[in-house]
């Protein structure tokens, strides 16, 4: 008897799951890897697993300009984690400086992502105060 681990691609999945379920013995066990891909022929990881640093890596591979916590919920069930854990995601993207807040919606705070914002404003001197 044997057990055997193998990786394929989601657009694969059913077609080796159709292959394995002749053979195999019980139901295969089926978990996504949220963050591999793959490289000449080897599976890499993108990332060091962290959830700020997949976090990132989701809004700059969706192109996502503003986030609230309707979009840190999708990005936290996408990996497996709890929506109820979007507040806390937003605190920590601030907190690395991946976000920076921006105003307010209906729903809560919004955050702008610090890539795509303007550098802030800074107030010019005005002609009297330079002489001094």
């Amino acid at each position: 008897m044997f057990r055997i681990e193998i990786m394929c691609d989601d657009k694969k999945l059913a077609d080796c799951l159709r292959a394995v379920m002749g053979l195999a013995l019980g139901q295969p066990n089926v978990m996504p890897v949220v963050n591999a891909s793959m490289s000449n022929g080897q599976i890499r990881a993108n990332g060091n697993g962290n959830a700020v640093a997949l976090f990132e890596q989701y809004l700059r591979d969706h192109k996502i300009a503003e986030v609230n916590s309707s979009v840190a919920a999708a990005f936290l069930q996408s990996v497996g984690r709890k929506k109820g854990s979007a507040s806390y995601m937003l605190q920590q993207g601030v907190k690395h400086g991946i976000l920076r807040k921006s105003g307010k919606d209906t729903k809560g705070n919004v955050y702008a992502t610090q890539q795509l914002l303007p550098p802030p404003k800074t107030r010019k001197k005005s002609p009297r105060h330079a002489a001094s």
